[in-house]
């Protein structure tokens, strides 16, 4: 019983500590006596040592079958976990990061855009193809579906396809995420936040992440500043609503804890440090767009 339960049991590494239990013994080495006790029941006599066990054992026509159907299942399960995982292109601008600057700047970090980079691989045709010959005579336009995908390379035989850039994404709608009414904060552990606050201001950085030839917009990093009216509560937990404005998930949580989240305004070394080094340091500084230079408040620590 208990060796068939093990087979019940859930989890992936278990199966295969069993399935490796199993390979290393299927194949033993031969043995000078022409018939031995069975090496898997240890009951009968019906073992010769001159055939693998896997066509001499009385368990073996149960051990070969459990073990094809535990290593398909494996198989399917890595192919289904990776299918599941894949995250689909990004369309709307997202927000990868929530953090404090100073006790009442919350920074938001946006990420908006991807792009594909131009790419060679063999041509596979497909019905509905439509391929159309340049002037030069020695190139083509493949069009899928009325759209261009790339250039075709190759006479008669193997063709190459070199694929097009391709940008996806939209892009921030800077016009709202610059407006103090887009954003409202909540949070029923902070009474200064319990009826919902606005910002008092609201500031923008921007840059580009990457870059293709010839492209109207590009992929960008948006870091919005929402300086508030109160300084936030350590340890609450705050809701953001972005109101209309073009993001993955307008609606957002924060919790406010200092130890944990990683702050844009604290800046150390990339080595790092060890964790019983005596000396260790920290720069705070900050950079907001369109503001009087940064405020640190006496009571702000950093540890």
């Amino acid at each position: 019983m208990a060796r068939r339960w093990r087979w019940r049991l859930p989890g992936i590494l278990p199966k295969l500590k069993e399935l490796r239990t199993i390979w290393s013994g299927a194949f033993p080495r031969i043995r000078r006596s022409n018939t031995v006790m069975c090496p898997r029941c240890a009951r009968c006599w019906c073992f010769t040592p001159n055939l693998p066990v896997p066509f001499n054992s009385c368990r073996s026509l149960v051990r070969l079958p459990l073990l094809a159907f535990a290593m398909l299942a494996c198989v399917a399960a890595s192919r289904w976990g990776d299918a599941q995982t894949d995250p689909p292109p990004p369309k709307l601008p997202r927000v990868t990061h929530i953090c404090l600057v100073t006790p009442d700047i919350l920074a938001l970090t946006v990420e908006s855009g991807k792009i594909a980079r131009a790419s060679a691989k063999d041509y596979a045709p497909a019905p509905g193809d439509d391929i159309e010959l340049r002037d030069n005579g020695q190139t083509s336009i493949l069009k899928r579906a009325g759209k261009e995908i790339g250039e075709l390379l190759g006479g008669d035989g193997p063709r190459q396809l070199i694929t097009f850039w391709i940008y996806s994404g939209d892009s921030l709608k800077t016009e709202l995420s610059d407006r103090t009414d887009i954003f409202t904060i909540t949070s029923v552990d902070d009474p200064e936040y319990r009826s919902g606050v606005h910002p008092i201001s609201v500031n923008r950085k921007s840059k580009p992440t990457d870059w293709m030839p010839g492209a109207p917009v590009l992929p960008a990093r948006h870091v919005v500043f929402l300086r508030m009216p109160a300084v936030l509560k350590e340890g609450a937990a705050y809701k953001i609503d972005c109101g209309n404005l073009n993001l993955e998930k307008p609606q957002l949580t924060f919790s406010n804890d200092t130890r944990k989240t990683r702050s844009l305004a604290i800046h150390t070394s990339q080595i790092g440090y060890r964790a019983d080094d005596p000396f260790k340091r920290g720069y705070l500084s900050i950079r907001i767009p369109a503001s009087v230079a940064m405020r640190v408040h006496k009571r702000l620590k950093v540890a």
